[in-house]
């Protein structure tokens, strides 16, 4: 009697224990989610090394996660939490613009940059990224006027001209003087800062020491004319020497 008692509580153990383990394989992906697929231009080829990003919709700390397509347009990204993510890809090189553009129009047709949902219970299906216009293509050589010396750092601020003004600023250096961007379709202003004074040095996150500025300096052109509004025709570029007053 008490031996099949025994028995009929180690079977009631072994098919709970059996239960648990088959409901957590149905209810759990193990380790980081993937998102596959593929990225075309839009006569459906596969788009060789593509930087291709998927963009959650919650604030995020360290990298955006991204990966290169291969020679097939194939990618695949790593993420770590669960989300609903856009798929976005950017080809500097080849003229699509980049996952965080300057706000405007880059023509038609647009990009379709698909959404995924990552969770804890399914695997998500493989998508397609569709790349859209190639924008315009700017090159700037930045000069001070009055040394005629290349300028190697500043912040260059655009805004999109049109219903509703949108801007987007950088600050970064310029190589020997030289800095290229991708435009968009629209009309735009471009302004430019350079930092006067002192680098503050930090230390624990605070600035200690005396520091400078940014000071907003005047564009003109080659020709001595104020650069003001720019337009880049979709797929095309345009060269310009800028001197800053």
């Amino acid at each position: 009697m008490i031996a099949g008692k025994t028995f009929f509580c180690c079977l009631i153990v072994t098919v709970f224990l059996f239960s648990c383990v088959h409901a957590f394989g149905q209810s759990q992906v193990p380790g980081p989610r993937q998102i596959t697929g593929m990225v075309v231009e839009q006569n459906q080829n596969p788009l060789k090394g593509a930087n291709v990003c998927a963009l959650g919709t919650r604030p995020i700390s360290g990298r955006i996660p991204c990966s290169l397509s291969n020679a097939d347009g194939q990618f695949l990204i790593k993420v770590y939490a669960t989300d609903t993510y856009t798929i976005r890809a950017e080809h500097i090189e080849l003229g699509y613009p980049p996952v965080m553009r300057i706000p405007g129009t880059y023509g038609k047709p647009d990009p379709i940059f698909p959404k995924v949902v990552v969770d804890d219970t399914t695997v998500p299906s493989p998508v397609k990224v569709v790349m859209g216009a190639k924008a315009g293509r700017l090159l700037l050589t930045i000069l001070d006027d009055d040394s005629n010396k290349a300028i190697d750092k500043g912040l260059i601020k655009f805004c999109r001209n049109g219903e509703t003004e949108r801007c987007y600023s950088i600050s970064t250096a310029f190589p020997k003087g030289h800095f290229e961007v991708l435009t968009p379709e629209d009309q735009f202003t471009i302004k430019f800062e350079t930092w006067s004074g002192p680098v503050p040095e930090y230390h624990g996150g605070v600035a200690v020491g005396p520091s400078g500025e940014w000071v907003a300096r005047s564009a003109v052109d080659d020709k001595g004319l104020p650069l003001e509004t720019l337009q880049v025709a979709l797929g095309q570029r345009k060269e310009l020497i800028v001197r800053l007053r």
